[in-house]
C-alpha cells in the first residue's frame, strides 16, 4: 500500500500479486488482494479491467470511486451511500471516510454545496480522528496518502471549495494550508531541532494523547455494546476535540 500511495503502481502491482500467490497457496481467501489489485488497475487508467473485479467482488465503495472517476454522477452517489451506510453500521473508519469523501465529491460536481459541506465535514473528522491515534512520525505524511483515488487533503481543499460563505471559506482555506505546512514542518524537523514554539508542541501532544485514549475507549465501549459508556465519552470527546481545534490554525 505504500508503494500506491506514492504512485509507484508496478511495485506495489507486484507486491499484492505475492500477496494473492500467498493467500491461494494456503487456501485463504483473496477479496482484498484482488481488489487491491484492481485499485492499481483503476489508478492507471484500466477501467474496464477494474470494473469487472469490483462488480465480481460487489465493493460498493470501489464501484464508486470507479464511477466518479468515469464521470458517471449518480451510479457513484448511489454507491458511495450504500458505501457510507456500511461503513457506520459497521464503525469501519475507512469505508465510511472514502465514501464521506466520495459522496462529498460527487454532490460538489452535482451543485449541492449543503449536501457536499456535510458529507466533507463527516469525511474531515473521520481523518481526524485516524491522525489523533498515530505517532508524530506517522502523523507527518498521513494527509498525503490515499483514500480511494484520492489523498486525504482533497476532503479540506474540497471542503474549502464549498464553504458556506466567506468567513467559512477563509476557515477552510486557512485549515487546509495549515495541515500541509504542519506536515512539512513534522518532516523538516526530523531528528533535529523542533520547529514548532514548545509551549505549542506540548499542549497540542497532551491534548491528541487524550483524543487518542478517548477514542480508544469509545471503540472499546462499541465493540461490548456499552451503550452508556458511549453516552458518557460522546461529550469528552466533543469537548477534548474543540479545545484541540484552534491548534489547527496556529500551526499546532
Amino acid at each position: 500500500m505504500i508503494y500506491e500511495a506514492q504512485a509507484e503502481y508496478s511495485k506495489a502491482r507486484d507486491d499484492y500479486a505475492r500477496s494473492l500467490r500467498i493467500a491461494r497457496d494456503a487456501g485463504m481467501p483473496t477479496r482484498i488482494q484482488e481488489l487491491n489489485i484492481a485499485g492499481v488497475d483503476l489508478a492507471e487508467g484500466k477501467l474496464p479491467q477494474a470494473l469487472a473485479v469490483f462488480s465480481r467482488l460487489k465493493d460498493p465503495l470501489r464501484l464508486g470511486f470507479y464511477h466518479l472517476l468515469s464521470g458517471h454522477g449518480e451510479e457513484a452517489k448511489t454507491y458511495f451511500e450504500k458505501a457510507l451506510a456500511e461503513g457506520r453500521r459497521k464503525r469501519h473508519a475507512e469505508i465510511a471516510i472514502g465514501a464521506s469523501l466520495g459522496l462529498g465529491l460527487v454532490l460538489e460536481r452535482q451543485g449541492d454545496p449543503a449536501g457536499a459541506r456535510a458529507a466533507l465535514d463527516e469525511a474531515i473528522a473521520g481523518i481526524e480522528g485516524q491522525r489523533e491515534k498515530l505517532g508524530t512520525g506517522s502523523r507527518s505524511r498521513f494527509l498525503s496518502g490515499k483514500i480511494g483515488s484520492f489523498s486525504r487533503i482533497e476532503a479540506y481543499e474540497a471542503r474549502a471549495r464549498v464553504a458556506s460563505g466567506p468567513a467559512d471559506g477563509f476557515y477552510w482555506a486557512e485549515n487546509t494550508k495549515a495541515r500541509v505546512l504542519i506536515e512539512t514542518l513534522a518532516l523538516a524537523g526530523r531528528g533535529g531541532a523542533a520547529l514548532l514554539p514548545a509551549d505549542f508542541a506540548e499542549q497540542e501532544s497532551r491534548l491528541t494523547l487524550k483524543i487518542a485514549s478517548l477514542r480508544n475507549q469509545d471503540e472499546a465501549a462499541f465493540q461490548n455494546k456499552n451503550q452508556s459508556r458511549l453516552q458518557e465519552l460522546a461529550p469528552e470527546l466533543e469537548s477534548a476535540s474543540k479545545e484541540r481545534s484552534p491548534f489547527i490554525l496556529m500551526g499546532e
